[in-house]
């Protein structure tokens, strides 16, 4: 993932956040598949700085939470 001027290698299960209008785009090394999905949410936080393309190995409950917002997402609901 590149962020902004920093290139951040990601790994199966990483989580990255962006701080609002940060610039970031995706590719995958020597052309492999991969897939990633975007979750934006609504904050009022005052330090951003703090996750600012920052990575993490998401946990189990993270999984379940991703797993539940694409099981809804699928269901190409209304609201």
């Amino acid at each position: 993932c590149r962020v902004e001027q920093e290139d951040i290698v990601l790994k199966q299960g990483d989580v990255l956040l962006f701080t609002p209008n940060q610039f970031h785009s995706q590719r995958a090394e020597n052309g492999k598949p991969f897939s990633f999905f975007t979750v934006s949410f609504d904050l009022n936080f005052s330090d951003e700085e703090m996750f600012r393309s920052k990575s993490y190995k998401a946990t189990l409950s993270m999984h379940r939470l991703m797993k539940e917002i694409l099981a809804e997402y699928q269901q190409e609901a209304l609201y």
